[in-house]
């Protein structure tokens, strides 16, 4: 019976022997595992609060050599405002950078749009048409006698003398004023080239007038009525001019037969020039008069008053 209990116990002590050396090996990995894992844990908490002290610490990041009581606490508070103010490589801060930007941008719009406008000034220039006198602006509607064949608006000086080669109801005046203007130039610059052996010098005086008076009122009519389309102000302002040269030319006219009239009468002929010279300057001054170019006044203008 003895010898039963001994055999039968053999085994089952042999397991539990066992058992209890795998649980001591268990429980011998378990601990160098921990231990590892603490040490693992630690490595990284050290690091991880090197690194905190790291960034929070301001003289860390400074330039070698920086004195840290020149680094203060208020340069690593840096808010909204700092970074709005803070200037960029141009030395610009943000604002002034948006403004520089804004008024380049704004610039460059009002170039595109001169060049445009530019573009359709041209395209007018190029391509108009006579119109009816309806059609025609109010400062333009000086003659409604005359219906069809005028000139619209032209918004350059260079158009409108472009257009004396088409045909429009100005066409015959500014030709016969311009050939006028050039025939009195050429007949002027051959007599008052003559010796003066053959011309004295007092009757080329008295031609060199009456000569000036026509090609100043030729010239300033042909100007008036090629450029009297380009605007209200432009065309006004010719028109002045325009009976200014008339005036001059009746000034001029006189002269002359004054000279030759009372030849070797002295006393009335200056009386008579003189009087002449007077109303002339009253005929300039009233032709800068802004009522006695418009369409009311043109009765006075012809002399059918």
């Amino acid at each position: 019976m003895f010898n039963s209990r001994r055999g039968g116990s053999g085994p089952v002590s042999m397991a539990s022997s066992t058992h209890r050396r795998n649980s001591s090996e268990d429980m011998e990995v378990r601990r160098r595992c921990a231990m590892v894992l603490n040490n693992d844990l630690d490595a990284d908490l050290v690091m991880f609060d090197d690194t905190v002290s790291c960034l929070s610490d301001p003289h860390v990041f400074a330039p070698p050599g920086t004195p840290q009581e020149d680094v203060s606490d208020d340069e690593t508070n840096v808010d909204s405002d700092d970074v709005i103010s803070t200037p960029d490589s141009d030395g610009l801060n943000l604002p002034q950078r948006a403004a520089e930007q804004a008024e380049q941008l704004m610039r460059k719009v009002l170039d595109e749009a001169e060049q445009a406008e530019q573009l359709v000034l041209k395209v007018l220039e190029e391509a108009w048409k006579v119109c009816h006198f309806s059609s025609l602006p109010q400062w333009l509607q000086d003659n409604d006698f005359l219906h069809r064949g005028h000139r619209p608006p032209l918004p350059s000086f260079s158009a409108c003398f472009r257009s004396i080669f088409r045909i429009h109801t100005e066409t015959g005046n500014i030709w016969t004023h311009l050939l006028g203007c050039l025939w009195f130039l050429g007949i002027a610059i051959y007599f008052l080239s003559q010796p003066s052996d053959y011309l004295q010098w007092q009757e080329k005086l008295v031609f060199a007038t009456f000569f000036a008076g026509a090609i100043l009122c030729m010239g300033m009519s042909f100007t008036y009525h090629t450029v009297s389309c380009h605007s209200e102000q432009v065309g006004k302002l010719f028109s002045k001019f325009d009976y200014c040269g008339i005036a001059l030319l009746i000034i001029g006219s006189f002269v002359p037969w004054l000279y030759y009239g009372f030849y070797c009468s002295f006393q009335p002929k200056l009386v008579y020039l003189s009087v002449v010279i007077v109303l002339g300057v009253a005929a300039v001054v009233v032709s800068l008069w802004d009522k006695f170019g418009t369409p009311k006044y043109r009765p006075l203008r012809a002399g059918t008053l």
